[in-house]
């Protein structure tokens, strides 16, 4: 096969192909051996943006243009030659066209330029074509030998050039694109390799004959000042833009683009001024370029302290200063890795937190049911009104969120949670904890003090959260890596309770068993008495509900605030010690309310206020419980209002009376109301029951020894069989208890062969699971007829601070009296 001459080929409607002619260039391309075939392994680059095309000896404007040039190795040029043989040829090109043509036929590629694998789209002088093609003309040209570069930095290549040149006034400040190729034929195949662009992108090789002039007369370039007669000065007046590039740091965070004419001069550019941030460098001066391509540089860095931003957003000090933690649902870990031990990985999974530390829930307890709420510092919404962080967890956002409360008020301004939260198994990693990206437009909130409250109020489905990375502090929107935080629906401020008045039908609330339902009836029986209800309502009478079912509703969480008033409507609800509404204490579990119905009207709604004023600060909520199966026990309920700024607020309704017992004692603790409230069975089969005999075994010298009229045991009494057999534990409510104080109780039982079991006990355990101390029936009678006769105990504490506590009453015994009695429990404080 003979070699094929060159051939110059053009666009008639913009520019005439130019011969090659001397330029300047930059930097050098890494060098590839070949190795084997050395078409596949020959390297082609585009050396960095274009030249001018310019002779130094009676240039015209028919003579002078743009040049693109790529770059070969020497080692990889000869090697491509040394493949010439009979039916092998090594040839090379240029194409060149406006830049536009890229985004309406697609770049050079060997589809687009010659059909291989793909739709051709572009044609060029001289080159023969099927009958009525309608392919796009550009510029080609090709060689069957290359020449050694001459320019700086690639004195070691060699070069593919093309150039335009008659370049029309009207396309003088066009961006055109240039790219190389090496072709490699044989009697039978055709290949192409088409150059790399310069650092991979194609923006590095798109230029315009005015910006490529521009930048020679900056150079001094020995065209300068005929480039600078012929091209610049004929589109001074046109108009461009050139950039201001703001940088905090080294992150690129901004951009904007301001109009100006082509080839002004810039002195004294401003320097913007950002709250929160400081000018450390920036470039004020420059030369318009063509195209857009002048770029002033401007770098900020944040001030130290300043009111903007969040104190410890990473938690870098490794714990939680500047932050307050309620509730024992986390702490600063530097764990890198979740679930340990998986079958996956039994390195777990990455959380993905930055630096060294963040907030985990894991960290600790890991216990999932807890729940309480992680405050930051308060910080001034900056200008820019971004703000950003990393969370993990966090999957139902009615019940763990992150909110932004104004400070002064308690507003509620925002509240967001983890919208791209996943549970699945993606590659090698499962997905759950996992930190997320976030950033979140408080834009409306420019100026206000705020601080962001984290809030965790769910005890199962990843009702727990992990933390990092919050910076309140942005000088522009952050980028994409950062997804864009969704706002969800909320209370108004941290004292309203959500979705009081059930507008949402149950969004909030938490129903266990079937005791109750959204309803918007309005009368109830044949008599049509009405409900007074206020639209939607929670009604027992709604479909498929009894009122033979027994269990709890429960509402999400709020802080008492204002003058602590809270108010609501109740119907049903008659029997206190059976059906009753209970405040709670979100953190501790410490009960501070129990109300009931004292006005019933049968069904009918009937509206309370309820003094809550000792408790302001406290994070508490709202529990309903049925234990009632007949008279009035059921619950109807509406209209919860749980903030008054002031008592002349609140409205003139009835008084609702707190008949909770004292919140620093057991509830019920010597079991007199005849029933277990304030106590459930948490583990296995009940261990006892409730008597009100005085003995066992029928027999007057065995007395219990209790105090009042009811006990609780599991030993043979009149009508009433033993249940040694049977292993559970009961559990009291939550109560408080105060510095120094005294445990007291009766307790019989549990003794074999003249020694106190083990497996049967009381303890004493902290709200958030830690056991304080475990009690047996050491001094109880030793003889075999007399053991469950009940001996009083009294422990000190000796705690130095307030807790929240519960008692539970275990056995997991089945025989050798594993059985026990226990009455009077009480706390009081060291006299």
């Amino acid at each position: 096969m003979n070699k094929k001459i060159r051939r110059n080929l053009g666009i008639s409607a913009l520019a005439v192909l130019g011969c090659v002619a001397c330029s300047f260039g930059v930097m050098g391309l890494k060098t590839a051996s070949a190795e084997g075939n050395a078409f596949d392994t020959a390297k082609i680059e585009m050396i960095k943006g274009a030249s001018v095309r310019y002779y130094s000896e009676a240039t015209t404007a028919a003579e002078s243009g743009i040049r693109f040039s790529s770059a070969i190795t020497a080692e990889d040029y000869t090697a491509l030659e040394a493949m010439e043989t009979e039916g092998v040829s090594v040839s090379y090109g240029m194409l060149i066209a406006p830049y536009s043509y890229f985004d309406t036929y697609g770049e050079f590629n060997p589809a687009t330029v010659f059909g291989v694998d793909g739709e051709k789209k572009y044609t060029w002088d001289g080159e023969t074509v099927e009958e009525g093609a309608t392919y796009t003309k550009i510029a080609h040209v090709t060689y069957d030998t290359l020449t050694m570069s001459t320019q700086e930095g690639y004195e070691n290549y060699y070069e593919i050039r093309g150039s335009l040149i008659k370049i029309l006034d009207e396309n003088l400040t066009k961006d055109f694109i240039g790219r190389g190729y090496i072709k490699y034929e044989t009697t039978d195949s055709v290949s192409y390799k088409f150059a790399d662009y310069y650092e991979d992108s194609a923006d590095n090789n798109v230029r315009s004959i005015v910006y490529v002039s521009q930048l020679a007369i900056e150079a001094n370039d020995p065209a300068a000042a005929w480039v600078s007669q012929h091209y610049v000065s004929k589109v001074v007046e046109e108009k461009t833009t050139y950039t201001i590039e703001t940088y905090v740091g080294e992150e690129l965070v901004k951009t904007n683009e301001v109009e100006a004419k082509v080839n002004a001069k810039l002195e004294n550019v401003a320097i913007a001024e950002y709250q929160g941030y400081t000018n450390i460098s920036a470039e004020t001066t420059g030369t318009v370029y063509a195209n857009g391509n002048l770029i002033l540089k401007h770098v900020y860095e944040e001030i130290e302290g300043t009111e903007y931003q969040v104190k410890n957003g990473g938690f870098e000090t490794g714990d939680l200063t500047d932050w307050v933690l309620m509730g024992n649902i986390g702490a600063v870990s530097s764990e890198q890795n979740y679930w340990k031990g998986d079958s996956l990985n039994a390195d777990g999974f990455p959380f993905g937190l930055d630096g060294t530390y963040m907030f985990s829930a894991y960290e600790g307890s890991e216990l999932e049911r807890n729940k309480g709420m992680l405050k930051s510092s308060t910080f001034t919404v900056s200008e820019s009104g971004w703000i950003s962080y990393k969370l993990g967890g966090a999957k139902n956002s009615t019940y763990v969120h992150v909110d932004v409360v104004e400070a002064a008020t308690g507003n509620i301004l925002k509240r967001y949670y983890n919208q791209n939260h996943k549970y699945e198994e993606a590659g090698s990693i499962r997905l759950g904890c996992e930190l997320n990206w976030y950033k979140a437009n408080l834009q409306d909130c420019i100026g206000k003090e705020v601080y962001l409250r984290v809030s965790d109020y769910a005890s199962a489905d990843f009702g727990l959260f992990f933390l990092d990375s919050v910076d309140t502090l942005h000088l522009a929107e952050p980028n994409d890596q950062y997804m864009l935080a969704n706002e969800v629906a909320h209370e108004n401020t941290i004292y309203d309770l959500y979705n009081g008045n059930f507008d949402r039908d149950m969004d909030g609330w938490t129903k266990n068993s079937n005791i109750g339902d959204i309803s918007e009836d309005t009368v109830y029986w044949a008599e049509a008495k009405p409900f007074n209800n206020a639209g939607k309502f929670f009604s027992c009478y709604a479909p498929d509900q009894s009122e033979g079912a027994k269990g709890t509703l429960q509402s999400n969480v709020f802080e008492i605030g204002g003058s602590g008033y809270i108010t609501y409507r109740i119907g049903g609800v008659k029997n206190p010690d059976q059906v009753y509404m209970e405040v709670i204490d979100a953190l501790s579990g410490v009960k501070y309310g129990h109300f009931y119905n004292e006005f019933m009207a049968d069904c009918t709604l009937v509206s309370y206020k309820a003094d809550l004023s000792a408790y302001i600060g406290k994070l508490v909520y709202i529990n309903f419980v049925d234990n009632a199966t007949g008279d009035y026990g059921l619950i109807f309920c509406d209209e919860f209002v749980t903030y008054y700024a002031n008592e002349t607020d609140v409205p003139a309704y009835n008084v609702a009376v707190n008949k909770v017992e004292s919140i620093y004692n057991v509830m019920n603790g010597g079991f007199e109301t005849g029933n277990l409230l304030g106590w459930t069975l948490v583990d296995g089969q009940e261990p006892g029951f409730l008597t009100d005999k005085d003995c066992y075994w029928s027999r007057a010298e065995l007395a219990f020894g209790k105090e009042g009229t009811w006990l609780y045991t599991g030993v043979e009494v009149e009508g009433h069989g033993h249940v040694e057999g049977n292993m559970g534990t009961l559990r009291s409510s939550t109560f408080a208890v105060k510095p120094n104080s005294v445990l007291t109780f009766r307790f019989g039982g549990a003794i074999w062969e003249g020694t106190h079991r083990t497996d049967v006990y009381v303890r004493l355990v902290k709200a958030d699971g830690t056991e304080i101390e475990r009690y047996y029936n050491k001094n109880g009678y030793k003889d075999n007829d007399r053991m469950c006769c009940m001996v009083e105990y009294s422990y000190e504490l000796n705690n130095t601070e307030e807790m929240a506590c519960y008692i539970e009453i275990c056995d997991y015994a089945t025989g050798g009296w594993g059985l026990l009695a226990v009455d009077n429990f009480s706390i009081s404080q060291k006299a």
